[in-house]
């Protein structure tokens, strides 16, 4: 079997993406192989994406609120707020699971902003990835169906092997 040179790891936090993490860290162990993992937040989903971290976005918009003594906070204020706070999450979650990893494994980072399927089937064309090991779903099964899963797109798209993990 010929070794993998470029494993990449799509990231969304879900169960499926870490159990795809673990699989990957045992080829790249095995092969040699770099690791890309990559966090892709779906622009046109940003607002669903950072319900969680609404918290943290509120507070920049009642501070940006108060620095203008109450003047209205404009829509495109709200949208970078919650895009920056999205950033950050996902460039924390990258951090952590980077420094979580064995430190004999080559580990690269990618986090951005776009359509998740578009986005890793052009980035790992690009970099001629070896592999993608990929969680079968970050969605859910009724949001998987209604939006197309990752999974699937990336399959059908992409030249070289792809390892879904359940």
């Amino acid at each position: 079997m010929a070794g993998y040179k470029e494993i990449m790891v799509p990231m969304d936090g879900s169960d499926n993406a870490m159990r795809a993490l673990d699989k990957a860290v045992e080829l790249a162990q095995f092969h040699g192989s770099k690791l890309v993992l990559v966090h892709v937040v779906d622009a046109q989903n940003l607002f669903s994406y950072s319900y969680a971290a609404l918290p943290k976005a509120s507070e920049r918009i009642l501070k940006a609120m108060e620095d203008r003594q109450g003047a209205e906070v404009q829509g495109n204020e709200v949208q970078g707020a919650i895009r920056e706070v999205a950033r950050q999450h996902g460039e924390d979650m990258l951090s952590a699971i980077e420094d979580s990893l064995p430190k004999n494994i080559d580990v690269e980072t990618i986090y951005a902003v776009g359509s998740p399927k578009r986005y890793l089937v052009d980035l790992a064309e690009k970099r001629g990835t070896d592999l993608i090991v990929m969680g079968s779903s970050g969605l859910g099964a009724v949001m998987g169906f209604i939006l197309g899963s990752v999974s699937s797109h990336v399959i059908a798209h992409v030249k070289c092997p792809v390892l879904v993990i359940k």
